[in-house]
């Protein structure tokens, strides 16, 4: 077998080079799945295509064979459209036809290739006469289907780059990515016309060049930028031009007259010549450069420069507003963005036990603080930005495969809020705050150098940000703290006004039930003086029963009289010199009859020391009286009380300790409060209205003093006091 055509060789080597791509293609772990199965089809078909050019152009086989390779060639230009066609929906994301189209299509080549190879004879007649001209034949007519097929698919292929193309505004790595494949479409269109013109080394380097478009499409992310790389090109021919026209406009015309002159070397002359024009190339290509940016990519910027006036502008900003109209206004200004926003990130509470990262306004901050939305911690987003810290392009969310897990709604959101690229801002290893930055004015895309330029002013911000968030969070607990404050206030008054109403009904009903028990006394004590003697036993002991009533009962009344007066402030203290040791003994002798009742044993220890105090006598033997009075009603029968008095730096110390019943553990931290019975309320068999305890505690309060108590349950308790001694 030998090649004998320098056309055949090329086939070969443009076949090797297919198998080459798809063997990388294979290797690439990143490629999509569903990109991956249409990139090997098409490759396929590519190989087979050109095995079919190698066949038919060595006539391996009869003439049968070789006419039938090359209706093969002819026919597989639809069928290699068709498939681009359908790889571009695959490359651009676009939705793609309904299944029953795609059946239609392929039916339609299957059909078409059948009536062009079965032996199938048509004669056309027309009913009506046709000239000469406008007869065809059974071929001329397959061809003219599949050439109109080819047009068509060809036709929609472009409509379809053209539609992903404006839906690609503003979005310029998108539309660049886009730009390759329009590029790959209009060398596939010129190769099927040399193939159509008979141009088979023509057809195979362009069918090589249409390829290699689409797997570099396709099997890269960040393409070359067809603009820069046009700027470049357009600058390299201005540089070109300029040094053509320096040679030909002033160094050839003097040419003549360097050669009359004495010692004249023409290689002297050429490397002269050469040098002047390449000490002219870098200047004058620099000056090309800097013409074409400036009328093609917008304005130039100085990284060193930027960056120094944006660290002096933000640093000393400690409002969140004010920071974020500085911070998108220098970069703006700088790199020539159209739109920007400073966003604020927290970690707060999501569903179940996974939490989110938050993202809200820097307008929204504080107590109107608007979250526009939230990346699960465990999207390939927020490990980008949060984890990595890198910055990232709507670009990569939409097309690098690490980002395919991305929720729909997250994906949806993000391309909502517009952006082209956004910067994480980090302080102290937490993710803080997000700079999210639109298009170019110019609709260049952001290169490298603009990146890495964005982190690093990122990392200017990151400080000045942290700043004015914790001036804001002052700000907003300074806030809190007010409306708090005016809460507590409001709730202070209403207590008040709740005690004095409290106060006036204690106050106007013991007044209301003075009167009537006064009367009652008075009956009682005449009935008992005169009309004892024409009672009976049992009248008599009815007598005795109500008058102890009407005493305890009035007693009550007293000492709702003396609570009423401590809570509504109204009491005066008045103080006087006496005794403490004797006011006991005083508050004891009322007592001992009920306390020998009960056959208690009464253990009182004095300490030593005059015990000279300066208080309220009265109101301080009240207090005594409850202590005694409490010891001795909750004491069973045969059982000890303990009695001390004391001094202890500058304050007189008393206290009561008994072997009763106790207080329940969760009723301790209630006795000191008013209306409190520690007694089963069905079957405590103890009077009084549970306000003993508080009356103490008012009184002795109301002297500086404090109480205390400790209490186990059926194995006693001790209340106390400890009150200043005074002058």
């Amino acid at each position: 077998m030998q090649f004998d055509s320098l056309v055949t060789i090329t086939f070969i080597i443009i076949a090797v080079v297919y198998v080459q791509i798809i063997a990388l293609a294979l290797f690439r772990k990143e490629m999509r799945l569903r990109v991956e199965r249409w990139l090997m089809l098409y490759l396929a078909v590519m190989v087979l295509w050109q095995l079919i050019r190698v066949m038919q152009q060595q006539q391996w086989f009869d003439t049968a064979v070789t006419d039938l390779l090359a209706r093969l060639v002819w026919f597989g230009l639809p069928l290699m459209a068709l498939l681009f066609y359908f790889l571009s929906h695959i490359f651009l994301r676009r939705p793609m036809a309904p299944k029953r189209w795609l059946v239609v299509s392929w039916l339609w080549l299957f059909a078409s290739l059948a009536v062009d190879f079965l032996p199938i004879e048509m004669p056309i007649e027309m009913p009506i006469s046709l000239p000469p001209a406008w007869a065809v034949t059974l071929d001329e007519l397959v061809n003219g289907l599949w050439l109109a097929t080819w047009g068509a698919v060809v036709v929609g292929t472009a409509v379809l780059i053209f539609r992903a193309y404006q839906g690609a505004k503003r979005r310029p790595l998108h539309r660049n990515r886009i730009r390759y494949w329009a590029l790959a479409l209009l060398v596939a269109i010129a190769r099927d016309l040399f193939v159509f013109a008979g141009h088979d080394a023509l057809s195979s380097v362009f069918h090589l060049l249409v390829t290699l478009l689409i797997a570099y499409a396709m099997l890269t992310h960040r393409l070359l930028d067809v603009r820069q790389v046009m700027r470049r090109v357009i600058s390299y021919l201005l540089v070109i031009f300029f040094i053509a026209f320096v040679f030909l406009a002033g160094l050839q015309p003097v040419r003549p007259y360097l050669e009359n002159l004495p010692g004249y070397n023409p290689s002297l002359n050429g490397a002269a010549l050469a040098l002047i024009l390449l000490l002219l190339f870098e200047p004058s290509h620099k000056l090309a450069q800097r013409l074409v940016e400036k009328l093609t990519a917008g304005q130039e910027y100085n990284p060193e420069h930027t960056l120094r006036q944006y660290s002096s502008s933000i640093s000393n900003i400690v409002d969140l507003a004010d920071l974020e109209a500085m911070v998108v206004r220098l970069i703006s200004e700088a790199m020539d963005i159209t739109y920007g926003t400073l966003y604020l990130v927290d970690e707060a509470p999501g569903r179940g036990d996974l939490p989110v990262y938050e993202l809200s306004s820097v307008q929204g901050a504080g107590d109107a603080r608007f979250v526009l939305g939230a990346f699960a911690v465990g999207s390939p987003v927020a490990a980008a930005l949060g984890d990595e810290k890198r910055p990232l392009t709507q670009y990569d969310i939409d097309l690098l495969p690490e980002f395919n897990s991305v929720s729909a709604d997250e994906h949806e959101w993000l391309i909502s809020l517009g952006m082209e690229v956004y910067v994480p801002i980090n302080a102290k290893g937490k993710w803080i705050g997000l700079l999210g930055l639109g298009p170019k004015n110019s609709g260049d895309q952001y290169y490298e150098h603009d990146l890495e330029l964005l982190g690093t002013l990122a990392d200017q911000t990151a400080i000045a940000l942290e700043n004015a968030r914790l001036v804001s969070d002052l700000v907003q607990l300074n806030r809190e703290l007010k409306q708090a404050t005016a809460k507590y206030e409001q709730a202070n008054r209403l207590l008040q006004e709740s005690d004095k109403l409290k106060s006036a009904f204690i106050g106007v009903v013991t007044h209301e039930l003075g009167t009537p028990f006064a009367n009652i006394g008075f009956s009682l004590e005449l009935l008992a003086r005169y009309g004892r003697d024409n009672l009976t036993p049992d009248q008599a002991e009815q007598i005795d029963q109500l008058t102890a009533g009407v005493a305890t009962a009035k007693a009550m009344v007293d000492n709702l009289v003396k609570f009423a007066t401590f809570v509504n402030k109204q009491g005066e203290l008045r103080r006087e010199s006496f005794d403490f040791a004797e006011l006991v003994t005083e508050a004891l002798t009322p007592l001992r009859p009920f306390a020998q009742s009960k056959e208690l044993i009464i253990n009182r220890e004095n300490g030593s020391g005059g015990q000279n105090v300066t208080a309220d006598r009265e109101l301080v033997s009240e207090a005594i009286h409850h202590l005694l009075h409490n010891a001795f009603k909750f004491t069973e029968e045969g059982g000890k009380v303990w009695i001390r008095a004391w001094d202890e730096n500058g304050r007189v110390c008393f206290e009561v300790q008994d072997n009763g019943i106790g207080i329940p553990q969760e009723k301790q931290a209630e006795i000191w409060g008013g209306f409190v019975q520690m007694a089963d309320p069905l079957r405590r068999g103890h009077e009084g209205l549970g306000l003993g305890l508080p009356l103490v505690k008012q009184i002795i309060e109301a002297h500086d003093g404090q109480v205390y108590a400790q209490s186990r349950e059926h194995v006693g308790s001790i209340f106390g006091f400890k009150l200043p001694a005074g002058e």
